[in-house]
């Protein structure tokens, strides 16, 4: 089996001071990177602001379609470039507007970094989370972040959100999500069932 460079990433220091362009510390992009490229099928982004984790999607994703949806998008320049190359604008979808609207279509792997609120990521997830579906045999997988507690917010590193992680704990206890891994505040899962009713109702949990 082939070891990809994202395996290495306990090598180096994970913190504030790595994160540059995308907004997340080096083990949490390494993580994204290996989700995306195990998962199979188009790409759903709730929450892109400068543009960086769209990049990185769109690179370990190579031919596959990506969709981004934010509220309030603010893109660095040099994302915005690299968005508009004839080869990554064919596959790209770049939605301006609100994630808790259900997004057509079907896909594979997801990742969330949106509005870091209970209610919000809660109402993001009840919208997105049955269009994730199997393809070439490979069960959907999603990554959240913000999601975990964790050290590296210790050393100025990335802090986890409350209310991602009440939801994330709910999607386990329900039965619709399965814990995979994790990296800094980072939390990957693969997807089981569709929301139970009951999801909706739920109160949080710590």
């Amino acid at each position: 089996m082939t070891i990809g460079f994202e395996e290495a990433a306990w090598l180096f220091n994970s913190h504030i001071s790595n994160r540059g362009h995308i907004r997340q510390d080096f083990n949490e992009a390494a993580l994204l990177w290996k989700a995306t490229r195990t998962s199979r099928g188009p790409i759903l982004e709730i929450g892109r602001y400068q543009g960086g984790s769209t990049v990185l999607l769109l690179m370990a994703g190579e031919g596959r379609h990506i969709t981004s949806i934010d509220l309030n998008p603010r893109h660095l320049p040099e994302c915005d470039e690299y968005f508009r190359k004839p080869e990554i604008a064919r596959r790209l979808t770049l939605i301006t507007g609100n994630s808790r609207i259900p997004i057509p279509g079907a896909f594979g792997f997801m990742f969330v970094d949106g509005d870091h609120s209970y209610e919000g990521v809660k109402t993001d997830i009840c919208a997105q989370w049955n269009s994730l579906t199997q393809f070439e045999g490979i069960e959907p997988t999603i990554v959240f972040h913000d999601a975990v507690e964790n050290t590296q917010a210790h050393n100025s590193g990335s802090t986890h959100h409350t209310g991602v992680q009440a939801v994330c704990n709910e999607l386990i206890a329900c039965g619709a999500a399965q814990r995979l891994e994790t990296a800094g505040s980072s939390l990957w899962m693969k997807k089981l069932a569709d929301l139970p009713a009951r999801f909706r109702g739920t109160g949080r949990s710590s």
